[in-house]
């Protein structure tokens, strides 16, 4: 007879699963970014640029004054002696020149200074035409407007002089009344084109120094993100 035992029941281990990897790969969109570098400055006499383009302002009105002054009060004179040199020369060259230098010099851009170095350079060419019609005018006035002396002899019948008549005489084809103001008008005219003549060649090799020196320009960045490879472990 068998003695009955409370032995534990047997367990047969059974085989487990291997745990199984599995790849998975991730693959972001690519990130493209666009972006701007800010331009560094280039390196100048900004200051003295917008000086001379402040003078070569005031330089132009005053000489637009004058030029219309001339044109108006003085053209009955000699119509062929002026042409408005001072009006559209202040104007188109003396005026427009110094915006630019104001515009350049204030923004510290290089494109302006290009295009106040051209019109200073014919700003230049401007002031010649100013002081050669300027130069004319005081020609004509000083040559046609001026008192001449006539003398006049009085013979008797055996040809001796008996007399001399002695007159003064002025052209009464000139306006000799407007002759001191033509005179200091057309002599400012030429005072303030030789001024503008230096402070444009000044401003012109002022403008120089920012185009030859090296600066930064704006430059497009593009940056790109990298499409990473993501791993995972993962069990059935």
């Amino acid at each position: 007879m068998m003695t009955p035992t409370n032995a534990p029941p047997a367990y047969v281990a059974a085989p487990q699963p291997v745990g199984q990897q599995q790849l998975v790969t991730v693959q972001p969109a690519a990130g493209v970014t666009f972006g701007t570098v800010n331009p560094q400055p280039r390196s100048g006499n900004w200051k003295g640029i917008l000086w001379t383009g402040i003078i070569q302002v005031v330089l132009g009105s005053l000489t637009v004054i004058l030029g219309i002054v001339t044109l108006s009060a003085f053209n009955r004179v000699n119509d062929s002696s002026d042409i408005a040199s001072p009006l559209w020369c202040g104007i188109v060259f003396y005026g427009f020149a110094g915006i630019c230098g104001i515009v350049s010099g204030s923004k510290k851009h290089s494109g302006w200074a290009v295009g106040y170095m051209v019109m200073s350079i014919l700003a230049c060419l401007a002031t010649c035409c100013v002081i050669g019609f300027g130069a004319a005018r005081m020609s004509f006035i000083n040559e046609h407007c001026y008192p001449r002396l006539i003398t006049r002899y009085l013979y008797n019948y055996y040809g001796r002089v008996v007399a001399v008549f002695v007159a003064v005489y002025d052209d009464p084809r000139s306006h000799c009344d407007l002759k001191a103001a033509i005179n200091d008008v057309s002599a400012t005219l030429i005072l303030l084109a030789m001024v503008e003549f230096i402070v444009a060649i000044i401003g012109a090799s002022m403008a120089c120094g920012p185009l030859c020196s090296g600066g930064s320009a704006t430059q497009t960045v593009i940056h790109y993100q990298a499409r990473p490879h993501v791993v995972v472990t993962t069990q059935p």
